[in-house]
Formats: C-alpha cells, sequence, structure tokens
C-alpha cells in the first residue's frame, strides 16, 4: 500500500528489514507510540510492524522520515483502526489509525506534523478510506498538540485502563 512521499524537508520511505534496530531502539525511548499488545517486546513489536508493512495484503504502512541531509528522524505507520476507535466509529474499518514516533532530538520543529499532515493528504487519492484516526494518552501533550495543528477533532475517550486517553478523527 506505500509509497516514498516527498515533502520540504523530508523524504518518507517504506520500511525495509533493515530500518529494524531502529525501529526498536525507538519504540524502547518512545511513549508515543501505542502497540497493540504492550506484553510484546520493543523489538517484537518493531518486527511486526515491519512484516505487516510489507505484506501486501496489510492495510499496514509504514515510513521511515527522513531529513534531505539523510538523517532518520523517526517512524510514520498508519494500520487497521483499534478496538477503542471502533468503538466510536461504527464505520471504522473505512479509517486507518496513525502513530508517529520521532528521534527525541526531532520534537518540537514540526516534523511530526509535516509528516502526518503528507500522509493525509497521500491517502486522500484512496476511494476507500474517508478518515484518519489517532488515539493519544491524555498526559502526552505534544500528542494532543500535534492533533490540533493537524486539524484532527476530538471523537472521544479512548476507554483505556488509565482512562483519560482520547480518540481523534481527520476527515480526509
Amino acid at each position: 500500500m506505500s509509497q516514498s512521499i516527498e515533502t520540504g524537508r523530508l523524504a518518507l520511505t517504506p520500511v525495509a528489514a533493515g530500518d529494524m534496530d531502529r525501529l526498536a531502539a525507538l519504540l524502547d525511548r518512545t511513549d508515543e507510540w501505542r502497540r497493540r499488545d504492550l506484553a510484546v517486546t520493543s523489538r517484537g513489536a518493531a518486527e511486526g510492524i515491519i512484516a505487516d508493512s510489507v505484506d501486501p495484503a496489510s492495510l499496514t504502512s509504514v515510513w521511515r522520515l527522513a531529513m534531505r541531509g539523510g538523517a532518520c528522524a523517526g517512524f510514520i505507520c498508519v494500520r487497521a483502526p483499534s478496538t477503542a476507535s471502533l468503538r466510536l466509529r461504527a464505520i471504522g474499518w473505512r479509517s486507518l489509525e496513525v502513530g508517529v514516533a520521532l528521534e527525541p532530538a526531532r520534537r518540537g520543529d514540526g516534523v511530526a506534523t509535516e509528516a502526518l499532515l503528507a500522509v493525509a493528504d497521500w491517502l486522500r487519492g484512496d476511494p476507500v478510506i474517508f478518515a484518519l484516526v489517532a488515539i493519544v494518552a491524555g498526559d502526552d501533550d505534544r500528542g494532543h498538540a500535534l492533533m490540533r495543528r493537524c486539524n484532527f477533532h476530538v471523537l472521544g475517550d479512548a476507554g483505556d485502563t488509565s482512562g483519560d486517553g482520547l480518540v481523534y478523527e481527520l476527515p480526509l
């Protein structure tokens, strides 16, 4: 499903097996990437994400975010919506859930916003997908700010164990 996407500062390229170590290390360092099974190790999550991304039958697409100079800035992923998203949207099968994991040095300089808007623009060309959804933990101030900058609106409570996560949606 994925293809390369270019923006003003970024090259979004589909992940490959060679990205597994970097993605696993980033998952170890970040609390922003939501894993479906929290018992899975970061390496196991990275393996699953990459395997799903290269499977042509999968809805999962993961891009490596590279600055124009070639340095990796992080990863962005779209995948089938989680239970929390589906609970709030009866036709959730026509939406994709997005997740972003950035290298700590790239936080605060607009990389996540640029990447998320580029993926949303790319998905607008798909006649089946009508929305992007995202789940943000209640204490993730950067995540909530990213959703506002990218014009997502709140669908409702994520129903997670902390009770304060929100599901956001961006109509495409």
